[in-house]
């Protein structure tokens, strides 16, 4: 049935907080406001429709019923907006609106029709400057870009990136330092390749980068961007088949190549699901694990494999992302519980002290070929467990340790190991740091 899982990085299990429902709501498109999520759930006797979580009182309850009985409305697209959830649904006749959810009065009103009487379609509501910023459908533009401004409840196009009846279809709406960018198509309804840039204090949209196919070996994809510290990420693949994390810099305009993902799948279709605090959490294939969390750390450059929630070869699939408190909540599947509501909490940064001053130095010396060894200093009295995990994210040698306080260099178990880059887990009861090192034989 529905549960409420937290997956704690420094044991690596998961854990069961609650018992919600008998029946899987299968939650996508969640989002926190207040501290509550909002998200899209399906129940047998009210289809799809609008449901919260509040996790400091356990409490789940169904907040809207669009469509009454069990006709779903399929609420999708959320975004919170002037203290509201505003989301795409369906309504009587099968038009896809643009809704929103008030939590004081418990009422969903639909905004007025931008496409009468066919459907609109809006998507990727992104809020900007007390306006809602989304894609939408209309004759005879196509799918372009649209605004909500609800102190008139008017919509309004705010450009037509391909003018006329073609489309440039903008992805993948984000906000950095009070502009918008999105990715859209070429004028030939080629691939999403150029980046835009909209300022609404001049009221401008701008193309800022043209991404060939193959220009660096890359291939862009239309895959969801995360912004992170006031950057944007991006998967792409690269001539060799492998896939690469990408930082577009709006400050620069440039787009430049800061990790590579592991190999280990000819298709990773790796998908970024959120950043906090320099830590990137996005769901990644693989053939030993299937589709599972990972994590990229922008301190130490690391990349590796977060949890294996559906043991073995099986996915889980993590989706439908939402940050609360500095933790990831997210839907997936372990194969044994149904599409459910998932809890992350990312490690800390490498290069930050955790309270208590957990510090940890780097690894020395490092590439090494042989005994290699971390400086560790704790406030107090303590059990250390150091964890080395591969290109794919195994834990392939381990050890665990208790020493008092001060400082302690700790050797690093790296015996039988094969040449190559690994990632070294320190992890305390004041938290887990991050260090990637390298074995040369």
């Amino acid at each position: 049935g529905t549960e409420l899982y937290r997956f704690d990085p420094a044991v690596g299990e998961a854990e069961r907080l609650t018992n919600l429902q008998a029946e899987s709501l299968k939650p996508s498109h969640i989002v926190s406001l207040d501290g509550v999520l909002y998200f899209s759930g399906q129940d047998e006797e009210t289809g799809r429709e609008l449901w919260s979580y509040d996790p400091a009182t356990s409490t789940l309850e169904l907040v809207a019923d669009i469509l009454e009985g069990p006709k779903p409305s399929t609420p999708n697209f959320l975004a919170v907006f002037d203290d509201e959830v505003y989301f795409r649904a369906f309504t009587f006749g099968s038009k896809k609106e643009l809704w929103h959810y008030d939590p004081d009065t418990g009422l969903a009103v639909q905004t007025p029709d931008i496409r009468d009487p066919d459907s609109a379609a809006p998507a990727e509501m992104t809020p900007l400057g007390g306006q809602l910023y989304f894609r939408a459908f209309d004759d005879p533009v196509g799918d372009e870009l649209w605004r909500y401004d609800p102190e008139t409840n008017a919509h309004t196009l705010v450009v037509d990136i391909v003018p006329g009846p073609q489309i440039g279809e903008p992805r993948h709406l984000r906000v950095v330092d009070g502009r918008l960018y999105f990715i859209a198509r070429a004028p030939n309804e080629g691939p999403w390749q150029q980046i835009w840039e909209y300022d609404p204090a001049t009221d401008a949209a701008e193309m800022k980068v043209v991404l060939p196919p193959g220009d660096e070996g890359a291939e862009w994809r239309p895959e969801p961007w995360v912004e992170m510290d006031g950057s944007l990420y991006v998967f792409a693949g690269s001539d060799d088949g492998a896939d690469d994390l990408w930082r577009f810099d709006p400050q620069t305009g440039q787009a430049r190549k800061v990790a590579d993902l592991p190999p280990g799948s000819d298709d990773r279709l790796p998908a970024p699901l959120a950043g906090v605090d320099g830590v990137l959490m996005f769901a990644a294939s693989a053939d030993d694990t299937g589709r599972e969390l990972w994590v990229y750390d922008s301190g130490s450059g690391a990349i590796f494999r977060a949890s294996d929630l559906a043991p073995g070869a099986a996915s889980s699939d993590p989706a439908w992302a939402a940050v609360l408190d500095g933790a990831l909540y997210f839907s997936a599947d372990d194969g044994t519980n149904g599409r459910e509501l998932w809890r992350f909490d990312p490690p800390p940064v490498a290069g930050e002290e955790t309270p208590d001053a957990l510090a940890v130095g780097e690894v020395a010396p490092n590439p090494s070929t042989g005994t290699a060894r971390l400086r560790v200093r704790l406030a107090a009295p303590a059990s250390v467990r150091v964890v080395v995990t591969d290109a794919l994210g195994r834990a392939v040698a381990e050890r665990q340790v208790s020493r008092g306080a001060g400082t302690h260099d700790l050797d690093v178990p790296t015996a039988g190991l094969a040449p190559g880059v690994y990632v070294l887990r320190v992890e305390g009861p004041m938290g887990t740091t991050l260090r990637r090192f390298t074995l040369a034989r």
